[in-house]
């Protein structure tokens, strides 16, 4: 499982997990951290390697997120996972 110190940069992307985004700010999904349950129902979500997504909003513990054509709302702790690329 990769851990928050082994994101950083790779080229000129920068990499961090989603709830480091701005509300407004456009990424890629590089890697959703773990395999257990956790990972397959972000995968099962829509939230897969490759893919874009935007923040719409935050707050102390929902993110709203965009991916694709859907609205989806995370807590923290499961947008924490979501490794994405600048």
């Amino acid at each position: 499982m990769e851990t928050i110190s082994q994101v950083g940069r790779a080229g000129k992307e920068r990499f961090m997990p989603l709830t480091l985004l701005r509300p407004g700010e456009k990424a890629t999904i590089r890697t959703i951290a773990g395999k257990d349950d956790i990972g397959c129902r972000l995968r099962a979500m829509g939230l897969v390697e490759g893919t874009a997504t935007e923040l719409i909003t935050s707050d102390r513990n929902i993110m709203l997120v965009k991916v694709g054509e859907c609205r989806l709302a995370l807590d923290k702790g499961m947008a924490s996972r979501v490794i994405v690329a600048l």
